[in-house]
């Protein structure tokens, strides 16, 4: 397969041959860091930030990706073989062990994008800011980001909009280290925000949605961001080694992490954002969605409304608690997790299921930009028009 991308002295376009090699894959998370990069500190105090993840100044697209989002002009979007009855070749990014990306899991497995007229790859991408990437780039059709960097990217002129949803509620739970004294951890939220002020706090990098919703924990409960200390450790399995070596005293983490410290005593859960707990503001929180180009959402409507198709027939099934011992089966092959028996990982699976769906609320798209626009990262709110195609749904019931 070959992808567009800039050439390093002009905003000329030239192919190359995409791999997946150069990237180097933890034991149980799947969380990648290329190898041409080291971890290295930040200019924040005591950060440690992988090269690959965005510092808060850096949260602004700058004219590089700009110039990245060009070249979808340049590149295809999709092989549409749909006029003579054929499928629809189409590239799928997804999280690498990462429970978060269980719907396109799915729907490859059990062949809901076959079934839909898709014939899908799944791509291995890191994190968000390559996501965005990835997709400025046109070396994939579809992405999978959160709704703060859709914000951010359509700020900045980057032709992308979401087309469909992915996580209905925040997928987080805030951990504390096993030996962190945490008297108000039965009262619940607030009163446990209490015990963890002039504490070091861990994140996957600094100004991003995890930042600013232990940000909302802080605020909401009496206290403020000054009066902690945030520290960027990256996610999977250098996270846990931050809880672990008492490098932070919490952590903002999405499954198997928390399943994970919970089995092992390493951390304990102080608020369950996928439960509900915590402030109002986030209580059934969109998180992230499935993004494509606004090339392709009008050039090439038959595979963004394959993809939708495909994703509410893949929500209809794992929605059903028939089916729970399948799915479990099918994800145990992309997202092992060696820390977890049987019973464990089924428990993890089933408490995550009403996080995900395929619809994306007003509400949702509302709240995460007036967070950027209170932290100064972006300048107004944008209507969904702006940011989501209208093939996106925003209510959805099973048949």
């Amino acid at each position: 397969m070959t992808c567009c991308e800039i050439s390093s002295d002009s905003t000329r376009t030239r192919s190359r041959r995409c791999t997946p090699g150069g990237w180097s894959d933890d034991a149980w998370s799947g969380a990648r860091v290329p190898d041409r990069h080291p971890v290295r500190q930040s200019r924040y105090q005591g950060d440690i930030v992988n090269p690959m993840t965005r510092p808060k100044n850096t949260l602004r697209l700058g004219a590089g990706a700009l110039a990245l989002a060009l070249t979808l002009g340049a590149c295809g979007s999709g092989s549409d073989d749909s006029s003579s009855g054929g499928s629809i070749s189409a590239k799928v990014a997804y999280y690498p062990g990462a429970l978060v990306s269980m719907p396109a899991l799915v729907a490859q497995e059990k062949g809901f994008f076959e079934k839909n007229g898709l014939k899908v790859e799944l791509t291995k991408i890191p994190n968000g800011p390559a996501m965005t990437a990835s997709l400025s780039s046109g070396s994939v059709d579809f992405v999978n980001n959160s709704y703060d960097n859709l914000a951010v990217a359509v700020s900045k002129n980057l032709p992308v909009r979401a087309v469909a949803g992915n996580t209905v509620r925040v997928p987080f739970k805030l951990l504390v280290r096993s030996d962190v004294d945490t008297p108000h951890l039965g009262s619940g939220f607030p009163d446990v925000i209490d015990d963890l002020v002039d504490r070091k706090w861990g994140v996957i990098a600094l100004g991003v949605s995890l930042q600013y919703l232990d940000e909302v924990l802080l605020t909401k409960s009496g206290h403020s961001a000054k009066d902690v200390t945030f520290l960027a450790v990256g996610l999977g399995d250098p996270a846990r080694a931050a809880l672990k070596n008492k490098t932070v005293d919490t952590y903002i983490a999405t499954e198997p992490l928390p399943s994970i410290a919970e089995s092992t005593g390493e951390a304990k859960v102080a608020v369950d954002l996928v439960a509900g707990e915590g402030p109002q503001e986030i209580a059934n929180l969109d998180y992230n969605g499935w993004w494509a180009s606004s090339k392709a959402v009008t050039s090439n409507p038959k595979m963004i409304e394959r993809f939708v198709k495909a994703n509410e027939d893949a929500f209809c099934w794992y929605r059903d608690p028939a089916n729970l011992d399948e799915l479990v089966t099918i994800l145990k092959k992309s997202v092992p997790v060696p820390a977890l028996d049987d019973a464990e990982y089924k428990e993890m699976v089933k408490n995550s299921l009403p996080s995900f769906g395929v619809t994306i609320k007003d509400q949702s798209l509302q709240t995460w930009q007036q967070l950027l626009v209170d932290n100064k990262q972006l300048k107004q709110v944008y209507d969904r028009a702006d940011l989501v195609a209208d093939v996106a749904p925003k209510e959805y019931t099973c048949p």
